[in-house]
């Protein structure tokens, strides 16, 4: 009798009456032996061949029934023994291949997932890394692109856009807010720019309020943050005790606001001109050139009336 060859997909020992299916993770072609499957190759009972893993997943070992899906952050070529990390600015789920990370967000090797930018910074689609937003700009979480400051605010690296402080004003796109120069002033926080003190008035840089009038035989000045015993030698005047203590003995009135734009509260707004307040009387109204709406401020100690040396005195006497 002769002795056929088994069919592909099967095989046989010597002397055997009949083939038997290759088992799984094994093929044959005919007349052969049933062989393992290559690493990134599998097959079932009684294959010829075997068949090549799909991209993203893999099989480490010969004889591979079944293909295992890529872990999260890894990928792989069709039939492919092992998967490789997704590069800088990818990433990827179990069996799935590596996808850029959009634009605001970035990954570093062998990422699972992209992350959104901080506040503050930006990034390109496919970026490992996140970058500063240019001074003078800021950036919600997550953005691509970073906004310039708007007028009257300003940033640094890595901060948002602030509003300037009285005092102080910023153009649009402002790293910094710029104090305001001597004799000009901005009283509200956000200031785009800086007005001028009115004729009679004057200030020193920085200054929320001008302010110069006279009364009773002196040169009152409204200063910020200089003592008065500075803000007299600046008009090259003294400081008067005598003449602070004979006004502003016994009361809380420390000065009134002569800026034009400062925003009064009920409690501060004066009625009218001929106001008397705080035993000053008309005549100080008056003569200080008040209009109706101007703003007064107060002392809250009520313990500086004889005193030329108190720094952040608001309303010094200079003869």
């Amino acid at each position: 009798m002769n002795c056929v060859p088994c069919f592909a997909g099967t095989d046989s020992v010597a002397g055997a009456s009949g083939c038997s299916f290759c088992t799984a993770g094994k093929s044959s072609e005919a007349g052969s032996s049933c062989t393992a499957c290559e690493v990134g190759k599998t097959s079932g009972p009684g294959q010829a061949v075997c068949s090549e893993c799909a991209a993203n997943t893999y099989t480490p070992e010969e004889g591979s029934t079944f293909c295992t899906p890529c872990p999260a952050g890894l990928e792989s070529g069709a039939g492919e023994g092992v998967c490789t990390n997704c590069t800088e600015g990818s990433a990827s789920t179990p069996g799935r291949g590596c996808i850029l990370c959009d634009a605001g967000k970035y990954a570093e090797e062998g990422a699972s997932r992209c992350l959104e930018c901080a506040a503050n910074t930006k990034s390109v689609s496919g970026s490992s890394t996140c970058t500063a937003c240019p001074d003078g700009s800021d950036s919600r979480v997550g953005s691509s692109t970073c906004t310039s400051c708007a007028a009257g605010k300003a940033a640094s690296s890595f901060s948002s856009c602030k509003q300037c402080p009285p005092g102080k004003y910023a153009g649009q796109g402002a790293h910094d807010c710029a104090v305001c120069d001597a004799n000009s002033y901005s009283a509200n926080a956000g200031s785009s720019s800086c007005n001028t003190c009115q004729a009679g008035s004057e200030s020193a840089p920085g200054a929320r309020i001008c302010m110069e009038i006279e009364y009773m035989g002196a040169v009152w000045r409204a200063v910020e943050s200089q003592d008065c015993n500075q803000a007299c030698a600046a008009i090259s005047k003294t400081c008067s005790s005598a003449k602070m203590s004979q006004v502003l003995s016994n009361t809380t009135i420390m000065a009134v606001a002569h800026a034009a734009g400062v925003a009064c509260t009920s409690a501060e707004a004066i009625d009218s001109p001929e106001t008397s307040f705080a035993g000053l009387g008309p005549s100080f109204v008056r003569q200080s050139g008040l209009q109706s709406g101007d703003c007064s401020f107060y002392d809250v100690d009520g313990n500086w009336s004889a005193r030329c040396d108190r720094a952040g005195s608001r309303f010094c006497a200079c003869v």
